[in-house]
């Protein structure tokens, strides 16, 4: 947050340009704070994918959805998740796809 500022010097008698460097402490508590509301607003969304996927009934299904969206630093492939849990690649694509069509429905209803 170091930044420079164009000060003007009179000790000549006439205005002289000068860059003074120094730390920007409202824009570093404007940036953190910014980073803050970011970081409340993930913290809530990922609250809200885990108990999505905490709320879904089929235990197989449940861990297809933990294993692509809440667990690791990097996600998964499709085909990594289908070796662990003894399934083709097209089966764990085909339950992501229907659970998510079948929530999107049951959401819509609900409208």
């Amino acid at each position: 947050m170091i930044s420079i500022d164009t000060i003007l010097n009179y000790r000549k008698g006439y205005p002289v340009p000068e860059g003074v460097a120094g730390f920007d402490q409202e824009r570093y508590e404007r940036l953190q704070n910014r980073d803050m509301r970011r970081k409340e607003r993930l913290e809530q969304e990922c609250k809200a994918v885990e108990d999505f996927v905490g709320n879904i009934q089929n235990s197989v299904t449940r861990r297809i959805f933990q294993l692509y969206y809440t667990e690791g630093e990097k996600k998964p492939t499709q085909a990594k998740i289908a070796k662990k849990i003894h399934l083709d690649r097209s089966r764990i694509s085909r339950k992501i796809d229907d659970y998510l069509k079948d929530a999107h429905k049951a959401q819509n209803a609900h409208v």
